[in-house]
C-alpha cells in the first residue's frame, strides 16, 4: 500500500495538481475500503521530502490518506470502481469511493439480490442491453417492480459524473472478440 500511495502522489506531482480520477480495480474486485496500512513517521517524512505531501501518520486505508490530503491541499483524487461485491455502501460514500454495481445477468440470483440492495442504497447499477449499436438505449426501464431511469453508460467511463440516486447505467452489449454467445445467453446476461 505504501507503493500505491507513492504511485498516486507521483501522478499528482506529474499532473501539476490537476484533478485525477483513479480506478484501483481494473480487472479485480478488491474491497479497498477494508484494507488498512500503517504510515510511519519515517514514511510521512519521505512523502514530504519526495512529493511535498503531508500524509497522516497511523493506521489508514488509501481513501483516508487522500481525504486527508484533500482537506489540507484541495481535492486532487477521485476514486471510483465497478463492483459485484456486497459492500458497505454508506461507508464507501463517506470515504468518497464512488462505486457502480455491475449486474451479471438474470440467472445469477446472488448478483441480482446485491444489485437491488445497491439500488436501494442509491448506488447506480451498470447493466448491458442487447440493443444494436446505433440504436438508442431506453430512457427508463422497469426491473423487479422498480421503474428506473437509464443513464447512457457508453458516453463515458467516468461513473462519478453520473447522476446519483440508484439508476441503471445502460451499456450496449458488446460481444467479446472470439466468443460466441447464444441468444439465450444474451437474454440472460442483458436487461433486455
Amino acid at each position: 500500500m505504501l507503493f500505491l500511495t507513492c504511485g498516486i502522489l507521483g501522478l499528482i506531482n506529474k499532473n501539476n495538481g490537476e484533478h485525477l480520477a483513479i480506478r484501483l480495480n481494473g480487472t479485480s474486485d478488491i474491497a479497498w475500503e477494508n484494507i488498512d496500512f500503517t504510515i510511519t513517521p519515517e514514511f510521512a517524512t519521505f512523502c514530504r521530502a519526495k512529493y511535498g505531501a503531508i500524509v497522516p501518520i497511523g493506521k489508514r486505508n488509501i481513501f483516508e490518506v487522500f481525504n486527508y490530503l484533500k482537506e489540507n491541499t484541495g481535492e486532487l483524487v477521485t476514486f471510483y470502481d465497478y463492483t459485484k461485491l456486497d459492500r458497505n455502501w454508506a461507508e464507501c460514500k463517506r470515504l468518497g469511493y464512488h462505486l457502480t454495481f455491475s449486474f451479471d445477468g438474470h440467472d445469477n440470483k446472488k448478483n441480482t439480490k446485491l444489485a437491488l440492495e445497491a439500488l436501494a442504497n442509491g448506488v447506480n447499477v451498470a447493466a448491458a442491453f442487447n440493443i444494436k449499436r446505433g440504436q438508442p438505449l431506453p430512457t427508463e426501464w422497469t426491473w423487479q417492480g422498480r421503474k428506473l431511469k437509464v443513464l447512457n453508460g457508453d458516453e463515458s467511463d467516468f461513473r462519478p459524473g453520473d447522476q446519483p440516486g440508484g439508476h441503471l447505467v445502460g451499456l450496449h452489449f458488446k460481444l467479446p472478440h472470439g466468443v460466441k454467445w447464444t441468444q439465450s445467453e444474451r437474454d440472460s446476461f442483458c436487461m433486455a
